[in-house]
C-alpha cells in the first residue's frame, strides 16, 4: 500500500485554537482579529486561516525585535503545517 503526504489547502483555526497557541485570552484574540482586520470565515465559531496567524505573529515578532524587545508571541504554530495522509490505493 502506498501513502503520500499532501499539504492541506488551508488550515482553519478557531479563536480558541489561536488563544491556546498564543497563550492569551479569547477576548484578546478577538480584539487582534478585529484590529488587524485578519480575514475570517464567519459562522457559529469564527475561524481564521493558519496563514493569517503566521503573518500576524511574524510581523509582531519582527516589530518587537526591531525595538529590542522580546516578542510577545512565540507560538509553536508558526513552524507547524498540517498535513493529511492520502491512501492512493483507495478511490
Amino acid at each position: 500500500m502506498w501513502h503520500s503526504l499532501y499539504m492541506v489547502e488551508e488550515w482553519m483555526l478557531t479563536v480558541a485554537d489561536v488563544a491556546e497557541v498564543l497563550g492569551t485570552s479569547r477576548e484578546k484574540v478577538a480584539a487582534i482579529i478585529a484590529r488587524e482586520e485578519l480575514p475570517v470565515v464567519p459562522g457559529r465559531r469564527v475561524r481564521v486561516t493558519h496563514t493569517a496567524v503566521i503573518e500576524f505573529v511574524s510581523a509582531m515578532q519582527r516589530d518587537a525585535l526591531m525595538l529590542g524587545r522580546e516578542p510577545d508571541f512565540v507560538p509553536s504554530i508558526v513552524g507547524s503545517r498540517p498535513f493529511t495522509i492520502v491512501d492512493e490505493d483507495d478511490p
